[in-house]
């Protein structure tokens, strides 16, 4: 993706800084039964695909500065349209924050006891770890405990049908609505942990502080930017956050929105303030008509 214009800028993965973004865990949502058995795998278990067509399902942490931090699950839906039969690709995401997210834990499960019970099976949670066989892959399982279901969504809580894929898409949609809990299966290249304990700090952070209160005067409870209330750029609260193309609520598209059109403007302003008191040489060429 591109970069957000202005002081909202895409942190990379560097060891030197506070925030990193990683790789998405491949993962499945998982039905459990009273005790703790998996009885319905949802999602493309795959690490590529196998068939034409399938909803594969990520998860990746994401800490941010600045503006609120979250889980995301994303989804990219292949499907066949029924209309003219082509393949086509659609991602969907849900963004959980400090608002949503009301806890999580996670445990691996692979290599593990687990792996002699399930492994050996023909079920959808067998295959998703059978292909976790490699050395450099594990298998763990994250169970997320949600405040609520109001979903910050892109793409995915509308009445859109996906051709071959709408009934495993209106499956995910009642499972992440009437779960209190949700249960997936990560399959990573190394532990979870560190990334989930990051972000468990930052999204307390959020919980203790709106992280948009920062570019406001203190007090302003709605987030409206005036001239009057406008911070200079030497004030403005440090951001590292990771680049999206939907804004997730008032707060966050007010504040991303107005403050990239601000540092444009002062782009502009400092790029022709430079000019100001320098001289530039001109010379002038006529052109002999023709």
């Amino acid at each position: 993706m591109d970069d957000h214009p202005g002081p909202f800028q895409f942190t990379t993965r560097q060891d030197n800084t506070s925030v990193s973004i990683g790789v998405p865990w491949t993962a499945v949502f998982a039905e459990v039964d009273e005790h703790d058995e998996v009885t319905e795998v949802i999602g493309d278990p795959a690490d590529r695909w196998e068939q034409e067509t399938g909803i594969s399902v990520r998860v990746l942490p994401q800490p941010q500065l600045g503006v609120y931090s979250l889980l995301l699950i994303g989804l990219r839906i292949r499907y066949r349209n029924t209309d003219d039969g082509k393949v086509r690709e659609q991602d969907a995401y849900v963004y959980l924050t400090e608002a949503i997210l009301e806890s999580y834990r996670v445990k691996r499960v692979f290599p593990d006891i687990e792996r002699n019970t399930q492994c050996q099976s023909q079920s959808p949670l067998g295959k998703f770890l059978k292909q976790s066989t490699l050395p450099y892959k594990q298998v763990w399982r994250l169970q997320v405990r949600l405040r609520n279901h109001d979903f910050l969504d892109a793409y995915l809580f509308n009445n859109r049908t996906f051709g071959d894929q709408s009934a495993t898409m209106e499956r995910i949609r009642g499972y992440l609505k009437t779960h209190d809990v949700l249960t997936l299966y990560l399959r990573t290249s190394g532990s979870p942990e560190q990334s989930l304990n990051n972000l468990r700090e930052y999204i307390q952070r959020d919980r203790d502080v709106n992280p948009y209160d920062a570019w406001y005067p203190a007090g302003q409870n709605v987030h409206i930017l005036s001239a009057k209330n406008c911070q200079s750029p030497e004030r403005r609260p440090r951001v590292e956050y990771m680049t999206r193309t939907n804004y997730l609520w008032w707060s966050d598209y007010a504040t991303i929105l107005e403050y990239s059109i601000v540092s444009e403007n002062d782009e502009s302003v400092r790029a022709i303030a430079a000019l100001e008191n320098q001289e530039i040489p001109l010379r002038l060429v006529t052109l002999p008509d023709t």
